[in-house]
């Protein structure tokens, strides 16, 4: 359902409610009288309570004489004036108003409606909020932070509404909602306008704070920071709260004319779920409505009742056995020590209720989009698989399945069949006229294209059509670009037509090698020399080699001969397009550049006519271009009866090499006619599956830690007819899995273990089995590339492990073993133990990609003398941490001296010796184990300070005791452990 929002909204009028608005009051009383402010309405003889108020009545407290007073605030708020204190309390006029602002107590100053002795923001700069039928704006108070001023009256005949002044209000929250504005709470209720608005917000009790909409003694975050949603009308941005937890922020209005759709401010909207849908935002339950956009949307988060948490879809008590595993929704979580269900694992497809674990095979409605984290992901043709889309860089938005927050300048997506378009401040996506076709990567497809009649046309770059693409009678298509690739429903090319395009390929894949100058020793007496030819370039077919015979005289004319490289070959049996490469260069004339490339992506493909898609020639002594590419993929039936060319170019005439032939790949899916000429290397197949990603691992071009807890790989089917899969995961490029070489399966997804990758980069081949049990001869590829070494850390400060600084003030830089970009942060501890593993709730350091070696340095100052260790873990782009982190040791004071541990490990139980127990001092910086005796000894090896000392054994329980080491003494510790 598509509608427009402008007349849509359910205003409410409010002129008759609104407190002493002229021409609004009831008219003015018969008696004279001396009314208190705020009571008008009585005002003297013959006052008509708005327009004209005559008599001695006072103004009312909102404007003039007519109208009763009505309650501002609600018995007990409190709120600032600036760094004084206001209290609601009863007026003498009979309502509840805000009382004279009181000084806070010496030392202390107002911030969040409280005295306090230091104050934090409580709003942003610029922010307004409604008051009753008032309106309050952020700003810069005295004691130096942020906070909402006084309420101020909106102008005559407007009340507040959604933090700004209109004519009439909208409900901004429904009845009994709570959310949270910087650590305090603020409820939803009836407001003086008869709308239902947020009231001020107020603190929690002592030693708590407001974290998803209620009290509580500690908070968790609640979003991904910069995610966006709906509140109504308004837009609510995830943020970082004073608490120190990530929670919704209050709603912002949207400009006139506008409201919230999908997280964004948008004239127009879309259903973005079913009536009576739900779903959990952090610890709170959404619920789909009717929003007053007139569209139905996520409604405002709402608090589920204490105990109980969001799970699934629906509040649940939050407590569990330990240990204990479930599925909430594609999360598979784990019950931990504190009787709390957490997440284990993100499921790439779907986790099984009944095994408790997640699963590579899920079903899904065809086209439909979820997050998955922060992935985007579709549901494939088939309805059997989830394929990741994007990654995004802060949230994703789950009411639309696409990414949410910042974006990248000028980028483009679709947004069900709208194009969207970041803007130009990177902080938005603006929505384009939606389509009549479909969208596709951010454009509109266009409805057709016929060129007929003997027409020349051209085309370059990528084209896509909604319906089918015809060049008839005798017409010409050029691609002056060298590169095009066309989407379709149908491609028609008919036998007097053709298709023509020009040579610009430089793949440095096959270029032939270079020719010039060059020399040689003629059979050992003298050096020839002469003009070497260069190669023609390779790409289907190899480049011919070039060769030259020089001279020179010694007793005698002499021989030599020198050659140069033809390209080499890089097609092969596999999907993906390519260009062709150049020739080689040489002192005279031009290498001829390689052939273009033509894609056609159809359901149905007819060629009959000619494709030229050749190298270009040479001149002089430089080398010929290769022929380029051509690939035609049709789901259902391809027709080629017409003849394809990728012929390479000539060599130079003064002896430059040939290039080589290009490829075409002829892929087809139900059927298939291929009885036409081609002049390449050619392969023909089943086409592959063609958009192979995976959730765990999204891109080829990043390298992942090895602490991840599988790979997981979907794709679509690829025509109707396929009856599944050979597939194999290896370390090689090129490789086409069949029957006899791969693992079979019928789904549209496999999941693999760590175990079953390399470090290093590693490749997953796919290919189609197809009707009758033919099997596809071309492989689908995908490159995961993963990564085992940790930062490799040093220190100006403390250069050496063995030496002893006096230096309290470590500081610490390191370098990566990859790119910065595949790096999200880091995380360290400095501690006295050798092996600490630092995780996700270590100190933590974000890498900035804008000032990366900000992000790879530390100095940590004030450090007491001793043996410690900086411990150093890099975390990926979707999270996970090497299996192993960097241990840097420091000494720090001056040289203690050493001394000596030793002592005995008996069985608690029985009293004997226990030998071959491990001994470990401050968890790896010593190491033994005991003798037949049970006894260990660490002889004038330890520095003088405090060690922890742990015995472990097969069998037995750890044992841990401390132990103070005095220069050139034996400290003993002995342990008598448990089986």
């Amino acid at each position: 359902m598509h509608r427009s929002m402008l007349l849509q909204f359910g205003w409410t009028l409010v002129c008759a409610s609104l407190i002493g608005v002229a021409g609004c009051g009831p008219a003015g009383g018969e008696s004279s009288g001396s009314g208190a402010n705020g009571q008008g309405g009585d005002a003297g003889s013959g006052g008509d309570g708005g327009n004209n108020p005559s008599g001695t009545g006072g103004m009312g407290q909102g404007g003039g004489g007519g109208g009763e007073c009505t309650d501002q605030c609600s018995a007990g708020q409190t709120q600032c004036s600036n760094t004084q204190l206001q209290t609601c309390a009863l007026q003498a006029n009979g309502c509840y108003d805000w009382s004279t602002p009181q000084s806070c107590p010496t030392f202390q100053t107002c911030s969040g409606g409280q005295c306090a002795s230091s104050c934090t923001d409580q709003c942003s700069a610029g922010e307004t909020q409604c008051s009753g039928a008032n309106v309050q704006s952020c700003a810069l108070q005295a004691n130096g932070c942020y906070d909402w001023n006084p309420a101020q009256a909106c102008p005559t005949f407007q009340t507040c509404s959604a933090g700004q002044c209109a004519l009439a209000c909208t409900d901004t929250c429904s009845n009994g909602g709570t959310q949270c504005a910087n650590g305090q709470i603020q409820s939803c209720g009836l407001q003086v306008n008869g709308c239902y608005d947020w009231n001020p917000a107020q603190n929690c009790p002592t030693f708590q704070t407001c974290n998803g909409g209620q009290c509580v003694s500690s908070c968790s975050d609640q979003c991904m920071g910069g995610a966006t949603q709906c509140s109504g009308p308004q837009v609510q941005t995830c943020g970082l709260q004073a608490n120190g937890c990530y929670d919704w922020n209050p709603g912002a209005s949207c400009p006139s004319g506008q409201a919230c759709e999908a997280g964004a401010c948008a004239s127009q909207c879309d259903d973005k779920c079913t009536q009576g849908q739900t779903k959990c935002s952090g610890t709170q339950v959404q619920s789909c409505a009717m929003q007053p956009t007139g569209c139905y949307d996520w409604a405002a988060p709402m608090a589920c009742p204490s105990p109980q948490i969001c799970q699934g879809s629906a509040c649940a008590s939050s407590t569990c056995v330990q240990n204990d595993l479930r599925c909430n929704g594609n999360l598979l979580e784990v019950c931990n020590g504190s009787n709390q269900w957490q997440t284990q694992q993100v499921c790439a497809q779907a986790c099984d209720p009944a095994m408790k674990a997640c699963t590579g095979t899920t079903t899904c409605v065809a086209g439909s989009r979820r997050c998955n984290g922060l992935q985007t992901q579709v549901c494939n043709s088939t309805g059997t698989a989830w394929l990741t889309v994007e990654t995004c860089a802060i949230a994703c938005d789950s009411g639309s399945g696409l990414c949410a927050g910042s974006c990248e300048a000028g980028e483009k997506r679709c947004n069900g069949n709208t194009p969207e378009t970041c803007n130009p401040t990177g902080t938005a996506w603006t929505q384009g006229q939606t389509c009549g076709t479909y969208c596709f990567n951010g454009d509109c497809a266009q409805p057709s294209l016929v060129i007929d009649a003997n027409a020349n046309a051209t085309l370059n770059g990528e084209q896509v059509f909604a319906g089918d693409v015809t060049i008839i009678n005798s017409s010409v298509l050029t691609v002056p670009s060298g590169k095009l690739v066309i989407r379709a429903k149908n491609f028609v090319l008919d036998a007097s037509s053709q298709i023509v395009v020009t040579p610009t390929g430089n793949d440095p894949r096959g270029k032939g090698g270079n020719g010039g100058a060059s020399s040689c020793n003629a059979q050992g007496y003298c050096t020839a020399s002469g003009t070497l030819p260069a190669g023609g370039g390779g790409y289907g077919v190899a480049g011919a080699a070039s060769s030259a015979t020089f001279s020179c005289y010694y007793s005698g004319t002499r021989y030599c001969s020198v050659s140069a490289q033809g390209g080499p070959v890089y097609a092969i049996a596999d999907q993906d397009p390519a260009t062709g490469s150049s020739g080689g260069t040489c002192t005279s004339g031009t290498p001829g550049l390689g052939g273009g490339m033509l894609v056609i992506y159809a359901d149905n493909i007819t060629i009959a006519g000619q494709v030229t898609v050749n190298g270009q020639s040479a001149s002089g002594c430089a080398g010929g271009g290769s022929g380029g590419g051509v690939v035609l993929r049709a789901t259902s039936d391809l027709k080629f009866t017409g003849s394809i060319s990728t012929a390479g170019g000539n060599g130079g005439a003064s002896g430059g090499g040939n290039g080589g032939n290009g490829a075409v790949k002829l892929l087809y899916g139900n059927s298939k006619t291929l009885t036409g000429s081609v002049v390449a290397s050619k392969f023909e197949s089943y086409m592959a599956p063609f958009d192979v990603s995976s959730s765990t691992h999204p891109s080829s071009n990043l390298w992942y830690n090895d602490g991840y807890p599988s790979f997981e790989l979907a794709w679509s089917k690829p025509f109707t007819a396929s009856a599944g899969y050979y597939y194999k995961l290896n370390t090689a490029y090129g490789f086409v899995p069949n029957s006899s070489n791969a693992s079979y399966k019928p789904e549209e997804s496999v999941l693999y273990t760590p175990a079953d990758l390399a470090v290093g980069t590693n490749y997953f081949h796919i290919s189609t089995l197809g009707p009758f049990a033919n099997f596809g001869t071309v492989e689908s590829r995908f490159v995961v590339n993963i990564n085992a070494t940790t930062p490799a850390v040093s220190s100006s400060s403390h250069a050496s492990a063995s030496t002893w600084y006096t230096n309290n003030s470590p500081y610490f830089a390191w370098t990566l073993p990859k790119a910065d970009e595949n790096t999200k942060n880091f995380y360290w501890e400095f501690d006295p133990y050798a092996t600490t593993m630092p995780d996700h709730d270590s100190n933590k350091i974000p890498m900035d990609l804008t000032s990366p070696q900000n992000s790879k340095q530390i100095l940590l100052p004030g450090k007491a003398n001793g043996i410690w260790f900086f411990h150093l873990i890099a975390e990926d782009t979707m999270g996970n941490l090497t299996k192993n982190a960097t241990h840097f040791r420091v000494q720090i004071g001056t040289d203690p001296g050493k001394g000596s541990v030793s002592g005995t490990v008996t069985d608690a139980m029985t009293g004997q010796f226990v030998s071959g127990a491990s001994i470990t001092l401050n968890r790896g910086m010593h190491d033994g184990t005991t003798n037949a005796s049970g006894g260990f000894a660490f002889a004038n090896a330890v520095f003088a300070q405090q060690y922890e000392v742990r015995v472990s054994k097969a069998g037995y329980q750890d044992m841990v005791k401390m132990v103070t080491v005095t220069s050139g003494q034996t400290s003993t510790v002995n342990f008598a452990i448990q089986p």
